[in-house]
């Protein structure tokens, strides 16, 4: 069975919710770059965090070399 809760943050069919703590002034640095970019900082968030998994998943993977920036 599938819940998707179609009134989530902006129509998003995502439901899950994660939270974190994050120093002072990051949340106006993602604000601004989601602006940038036209999308929401959820958005944003989203894409930075899906594309930093799918290159450490690549490198788990041996199909990228091991050249991750910590």
């Amino acid at each position: 069975m599938f819940d998707f809760n179609l009134a989530a943050e902006e129509g998003s069919l995502w439901t899950e919710v994660v939270k974190c703590r994050i120093p002072p002034g990051l949340r106006d640095r993602i604000n601004t770059a989601a602006a940038a970019e036209a999308i929401s900082m959820s958005e944003f968030i989203r894409r930075a965090m899906t594309d930093r998994i799918e290159a450490v998943e690549a490198i788990l993977a041996g199909q990228a070399d091991n050249q991750l920036r910590i």
